[in-house]
């Protein structure tokens, strides 16, 4: 299954790997924060990076990756 995460995530695994002190996993993070809206974002930040790679421009990748972190960041953990 292609999605969360590649091809070897499933909500079965995902749920199975749930760690024993109550911690969230990523998959249901990343599920209860997911959006057409916020997978648009991120196709559009991805194509920036992709596009700063392309003309070879470190610095502009750089700087396209960290916001895209800050982006997931901001999903994710709300901060």
């Amino acid at each position: 299954m292609l999605g969360y995460g590649g091809p070897d995530i499933t909500p079965q695994k995902a749920d199975a790997s749930e760690r024993q002190d109550g911690a969230i996993p990523w998959f249901e993070m990343k599920k209860c924060s997911f959006s057409e809206e916020r997978r648009r974002r991120y196709c559009d930040e991805h194509q920036a990076i992709l596009d700063c790679l392309v003309r070879r421009a470190p610095e502009c990748a750089k700087n396209a990756m960290l916001a895209q972190l800050k982006t997931v960041e901001q999903n994710l953990l709300g901060r």
